[in-house]
């Protein structure tokens, strides 16, 4: 039930906020990535960008990078997004939701041919990575490669067979 699932998102988010200044490192990333969540997309990078200048440890650097970029991706700031998913696959290059975020990027800055070879690389990494087989099906229709395009519309369904986004694109 998402209207459960929103509430307590923002019940955690406002019960946690006073903590927030001694809270760990993990749980300053999970309280963010919950903000963006719950389209606080501002707020996340903020605390993202002190985290990013608090000389934090090497190890975290994917997910920080990982989540800036997705918190972009939501403000629809392609170019932005596009910088920090692509320093998050410098860490680890076969991650198929960053493949397929970083695609997302591209796709909205209307670069359709590296879109779709991003999202080639999520699917051979997860074949059931559906935001890259959504974003995989988009980019071949507009590169008018229509057979690619109905063949991954018909994986997407075989998938998620209730989706109506996907039903549309096929149709």
């Amino acid at each position: 039930d998402y209207e459960s699932k929103d509430a307590l998102v923002k019940q955690v988010i406002n019960e946690q906020s006073e903590r927030y200044p001694v809270m760990s490192l993990d749980e300053k990333l999970y309280y963010n990535y919950l903000q963006i969540s719950d389209g606080h997309e501002r707020e996340a990078i903020r605390n993202y960008t002190e985290i990013l200048n608090s000389n934090v440890d090497s190890s975290y650097l994917e997910a920080l990078y990982n989540d800036l970029g997705l918190a972009y991706l939501n403000l629809n700031e392609n170019e932005n997004a596009k910088i920090y998913l692509t320093l998050s696959l410098k860490s680890n290059p076969d991650d198929s939701i960053t493949l397929s975020n970083l695609g997302n990027s591209y796709y909205g800055l209307n670069d359709f041919q590296r879109a779709f070879e991003l999202y080639a690389n999520a699917i051979q990494n997860d074949p059931y990575n559906t935001y890259a087989i959504y974003g995989y099906a988009s980019a071949a229709q507009e590169l008018e490669k229509y057979d690619t395009a109905v063949d991954t519309w018909t994986t997407y369904l075989d998938l998620l067979p209730m989706d109506i986004d996907g039903w549309i694109g096929l149709y």
